[in-house]
């Protein structure tokens, strides 16, 4: 016999098989109730099952988080702008060096410097690049002295594969910084706690490669200049 099904045959060995008798002269109930009983008991499943699947869409999946500038912050651009992108790299990552060459001049001239787009830069150094900490490191230590962004740019002007570290003590001396004061700040390490905010900021947002990119709060994996120029147009019409 299969597992869970009871099937019993009465007519081996003339066996009678006990039933539950049918009630006798029970009264038949009218006809309208037993039509819109059944029809009642159906509309009722429906509207439950309704209930519960509308209840179920409205919680939904939680909302991603969207990104938003905090105090400290590297920030290009007027805060008025319409558009907003949020860039979440690593200094010594290859794509984000093929995105600055593909797109940096492009967006600082054309969206930034008119007032259409700002920038914010967050860092998100990856492990397995030996240098990424500290060339963040020597950013922070230049935007300590308001010149982030010329550290940025000297950092990713250069290839990523020929980054050294004493590359950046030359550089900070190339955009003028206060040579005493980015050693201090380079070699005690001022700006480990932000680097690493930034880093566990962008975790909490989902980010899991460089560069990743939020054009208001739309989000973008990878070295995409088209796709991020594209939404960047779209907000703006």
């Amino acid at each position: 016999m299969e597992e869970g099904i009871f099937n019993q045959n009465n007519s081996d060995n003339n066996q009678t098989v006990p039933v539950s008798p049918l009630p006798a002269n029970k009264p038949r109930k009218p006809l309208i109730i037993q039509i819109l009983l059944p029809v009642s008991i159906i509309i009722a499943a429906v509207l439950i099952a309704g209930s519960i699947y509308f209840t179920r869409a409205q919680s939904g999946v939680p909302t991603q988080p969207k990104p938003k500038v905090t105090s400290g912050d590297r920030v290009l651009g007027d805060s008025k702008a319409k558009v907003t992108i949020f860039e979440f790299s690593d200094f010594q990552c290859p794509y984000c060096h093929k995105f600055w060459a593909d797109a940096f001049s492009i967006l600082d001239n054309n969206y930034i410097k008119m007032g259409k787009v700002r920038l914010v830069y967050k860092n998100y150094p990856l492990d397995f690049h030996a240098l990424a900490k500290p060339l963040a490191m020597a950013a922070e230590c230049a935007g300590d002295q308001g010149k982030f962004w010329e550290m940025h740019n000297k950092i990713y002007e250069t290839a990523a594969e020929k980054l050294t570290e004493a590359a950046l003590h030359q550089w900070a001396i190339d955009i003028g910084l206060d040579k005493t004061q980015f050693e201090n700040c380079y070699t005690t390490g001022k700006f480990t706690n932000k680097i690493q905010k930034d880093l566990d900021y962008g975790v909490s947002l989902g980010v899991r490669a460089t560069p990743s990119f939020f054009v208001n709060n739309q989000f973008i994996e990878g070295a995409h200049a088209d796709k991020v120029f594209q939404l960047v147009d779209e907000a703006l019409k």
